[in-house]
């Protein structure tokens, strides 16, 4: 409705005269009857003469001069007249009464009248019978006396396509009935009620649900539920619903399980009238002034404290959809108050009704009703705000920040309940400490140390709110019991990284007295993510307390230690990683003293591979769970990451050097500085990219200093890992293929040669890094066989690199006996040395002798002969640095053996055994 006042020269005018002011109009009262739900619209004009100021409009006590999501107000001035016009859309009920253009003393009264429309409802909202029974559909208008029912009409339709004609009308309602429902019955009924002019329809639906007879279900019996509605027999895997029990609108629904057995009545649909009213008087609490908004949340306030009083007080929970709406009522009001400079909120009856009602809906009795709330929030995607629960958290801190805009130093206010304690303070001390009564829970921060002047901060203590949010992180299949929350806020500071951690102690004791759990217990420092759940980055368990880098809300994680599959395999993990650590040092050191004798690029390759493992292995022992300090553990992630990847890229060189020697026979020319660039050079660069690119975007994961799969960090280290276990895989079977090929093993019988091959394969997947292939199969939780088979395999790579590459290694096993044999040769050389020196010490002139007039001779007894020098039979010549036998690979270069001062070289093989 469109409806225009203005000056006409057939009215009576009346002038205003005021300062440089005249303004002319029609001194008017108008009626005006519009329907609900449609759009209102007044405009009013006044002549005016001079600077008369702006058109003002009132609804009934209150001025409103600024646009809502409800009320938009344009003005204009042609100079010559001031007009405004005014839009209130939806038209509720509640808008009813005098709405009042003004100009300086000048009023235009608009008299509004709101038409309801019809009220329609069904009954049963759903039903499920069995085939061949009577059902009837009821649809009535509870309003009917208020409507001008001759303009309307009913109608029913099945699936909103096929016109039902089993239906008998009265004036305010209409019936249809089915006298024998079959199962082609099944479906939704819609009673529909229309008018032609203007065209408008409502309609309410009714579900039907008809099962066979000779059908053998389960069903759950009828019952009376706590809330005391009735619900009627249903088959299994079935959803009814109820009208909500007074004093709650909306629908109710309960599901009969699978196993014939009745779930929990979901009451997120249902809302007392008293909380629709509070949000509907929020919408229009924008554009009024300071008072009339403190005495619109005033009045808001006691509306909500009522409820929850109501409802708390009973042996009834507050309602899932009365908490729902009462939390979304609480965040509007905030939102609309912190945005505010004035004291609306310091008034302590505000206050105490505030915290009383949070307290009330914290009850521990409210449990049950919360987790309804949680799965409905977590359920809905598009929600990116506070749900839940955890949307209370946000409440009080925006509850803080606005009461702690006008608080004085010195003066804080400390509003305690039996569930919740808040405490908002300025401060100059150069400290905070937060510590409830009756409990040895509490807060310190040094904020001094942390570079903190004059603050002013809020904290809070949540007695139960542990146990109403839901744990969106608990993937480890272990129960984990929460304790207490504790918040801490500082207004107007940055709190994200903190120089000195605050401290936050706990009741861990009791919480694990409580729930029967022995010492035998791991605690975990967490903090709340509304999209993420509890997440301990930044955060450490420390003498009996919490230290976190940040503030925002914090408890303790309490769970039990079990013998699970992720803790086996965590300690199948390190004690393999240790055992492979030794064994890889001891494969250096071994290598490094036969080195004369085992000097080859390959080898090389070998000690770069084993001194890559032996860091990576201690890093892995020394700082995977290093997850308190994030710039720490990113860079111990980054390590393990360049480290890991170099194992890979040398594995990939040592199988390009294997197939080269293989395929090659008479390769002179070393590739060692090209292997060795691929196998620390290629990681370098893959490592540096990924960091520069995702190290302000998560890089490591939230429990372990290894990199995280949730942004696709992770795939930069599976996919070079891939690459080169194909690559590995396609060498292992071109080197099988070689040595099948020899004359050495076509010579033996079948089973020799099957068992040949098997010992190559055996000695090469260590190295080449295939039981990495494990751990890529391994992703997927459910394989659990082959997350023993990477765990066991992979930790142990150095163990088998040593088993099989100096205990299995005839060519090592050969410079050991060499080295022995030397070490015995000098070690004899120099026992016969002292023998002969001692002789001839004996033999000297020491006085006159039978031979003394004997001639002296050479002494020829070749038992005291000195030993010739030996010379070594391995000695490497880089001139004749080839392999010469191609059917026996892995051969080492050339033996040699002494003939004079000159050397007669010989091809020396060596076979894998």
């Amino acid at each position: 409705m469109n409806l225009a006042l203005e000056i006409n020269k057939k009215h009576i005018y009346r002038s205003k005269q005021c300062a440089g002011c005249t303004a002319n109009t029609t001194e008017l009262r108008q009626n005006v009857s519009q329907e609900e739900g449609s759009t209102l619209t007044l405009t009013c004009k006044f002549n005016t003469q001079g600077s008369c100021g702006d058109i003002k409009w009132r609804i009934g006590n209150y001025v409103s001069n600024i646009n809502s999501s409800k009320i938009t107000i344009t003005h204009n001035d042609d100079g010559i007249g001031k007009q405004s016009r005014m839009d209130i859309h939806p038209l509720y009920l509640r808008d009813e009464g005098n709405i009042i253009c003004g100009l300086g003393d000048l009023n235009i009264t608009f008299s509004v009248t709101v038409r309801p429309l019809p009220i329609l409802t069904i009954s049963p909202l759903s039903h499920a019978l069995e085939e061949g029974q009577k059902v009837s559909m009821v649809c009535n208008i509870s309003n009917a006396a208020e409507i001008n029912m001759t303009e309307w009409k009913f109608n029913w339709y099945l699936e909103n396509s096929k016109k039902m004609t089993e239906t008998s009308h009265t004036v305010s309602g209409s019936l249809l009935s089915i006298s024998s429902v079959k199962t082609s019955d099944n479906g939704d009924y819609q009673c529909r009620l229309c008018r032609t002019s203007p065209y408008k329809c409502l309609n309410q639906t009714s579900s039907i649900h008809v099962y066979s007879k000779a059908a053998t279900i389960d069903v759950c019996h009828e019952e009376k539920d706590n809330q005391g509605i009735i619900w009627e027999e249903t088959p299994a895997s079935y959803t009814l619903k109820k009208t909500c029990p007074a004093p709650n609108i909306g629908i109710a629904t309960r599901r009969c399980e699978a196993d014939g057995n009745w779930g929990i009545t979901n009451m997120i649909k249902c809302v007392r009238k008293e909380l629709e009213e509070a949000t509907e008087k929020l919408e229009d609490i924008k554009g009024r002034s300071e008072e009339e908004k403190k005495e619109v949340i005033k009045v808001v306030l006691d509306s909500i404290k009522n409820v929850a009083t109501a409802e708390g007080t009973s042996s009834k929970s507050i309602s899932s959809g009365n908490l729902k709406k009462t939390t979304t009522v609480l965040n509007t009001m905030i939102n609309l108050s912190s945005s505010n400079t004035s004291k609306i909120l310091v008034d302590e009856n505000v206050q105490e009704n505030f915290v009383g009602i949070i307290d009330d809906m914290l009850s521990e009795k409210n449990e049950d009703a919360w987790t309804q709330v949680n799965d409905e929030d977590s359920g809905n995607s598009i929600t990116s705000s506070p749900s839940g629960a955890g949307s209370l958290l946000a409440t009080v801190e925006k509850f803080g920040a606005a009461v702690a805009k006008n608080i004085d130093t010195g003066k804080p206010i400390n509003l305690v309940k039996s569930n919740i304690v808040i405490k908002i303070e300025r401060t100059e001390k150069p400290k905070i400490a937060f510590k409830p009564n009756n409990t040895s829970s509490g807060i310190e921060l040094n904020l001094t140390s942390n570079s903190f002047g004059n603050v002013t901060f809020t904290a809070a203590f949540y007695k139960t709110m542990g146990t109403l949010l839901q744990n969106k992180n608990s993937s480890d299949g272990v129960h984990h019991f929460t304790s207490e929350v504790l918040s801490l806020s500082l207004l107007g500071a940055n709190t994200s990284n903190l120089t000195t951690p605050v401290i936050l102690t706990f009741n861990t004791d009791t919480l694990a007295r409580n729930n029967n759990l022995t010492d035998n217990t791991r605690k975990k420092c967490v903090f709340w993510n509304e999209t993420q759940g509890w997440l301990s980055q930044g955060c450490s368990w420390v003498n009996s307390s919490c230290q976190c880098t940040h503030l925002t809300n914090f408890a303790v994680l309490i769970s039990p230690i079990e013998v699970t599959d992720s803790y086996v395999l965590r300690i199948i993990s390190f004690v393999g990683c240790i055992l492979s650590v030794l064994s890889t040092v001891t494969t250096m050191v071994v290598y490094l003293k036969l080195w004369r004798f085992l000097k080859s690029d390959r080898n090389r390759l070998l000690l770069n591979l084993c001194a890559a493992l032996t860091i990576a292995y201690v890093l892995f022992l020394a700082g995977i769970d290093k997850t308190q300090d994030n710039t720490l553990c990113t860079v111990i992630a980054a390590l393990l990451h360049y480290f890991f990847l170099s194992t890979f890229c040398l594995m990939l060189a040592e199988g390009i050097q294997l197939l080269i020697s293989v395929t090659f026979v008479y390769q002179a020319v070393s590739k060692l500085r090209w292997l060795l660039l691929l196998g620390w050079g290629v990681p370098l660069v893959v490592v540096g990219v990924t960091v520069g690119m995702k190290y302000n975007n998560e890089y490591h994961s939230e429990d372990y200093c290894w990199l995280t799969l949730s942004n696709g960090v992770l795939y930069s280290f599976v996919g070079p890992a891939v690459g080169v276990i194909l690559v590995n895989i396609i060498i292992i079977f071109c080197v099988m293929k070689a040595l099948y090929s020899s004359q050495f093993i076509r010579t033996k019988t079948e089973k020799q040669k099957i068992a040949t091959g098997v010992r190559s394969v055996t000695v090469l997947l260590p190295v080449l890094g295939v039981t990495w292939l494990f751990g890529v199969i391994s992703v997927n939780d459910d394989l659990i066989v082959f997350q023993y088979l990477f765990a066991v395999t992979n930790s142990l790579q150095g163990f088998f690199i040593f088993l099989f590459y100096c205990i299995f290694n005839v060519p090592v096993r050969r410079a050991l006996e060499k080295k022995i044999k030397r070490f015995e040769y000098r070690t004899q050389s120099s026992k016969i040395g002292s023998k002969l020196q001692v002789m001839n010490t004996k033999s000297t002139d020491s006085g006159k002798t039978k031979d003394e007039d004997r001639p002296q001779q050479q002494f020829h007894n070749p038992v005291f002969r000195y030993p010739r020098p030996y010379i070594d039979h391995n000695i490497e010549d880089p001139q004749y640095n080839v392999q010469t036998n191609r059917s026996l690979c892995l051969s080492s270069p050339y033996d040699t053996s002494a003939v004079g001062n000159r050397y007669n070289y010989r091809p020396r093989t060596y076979m894998l055994s």
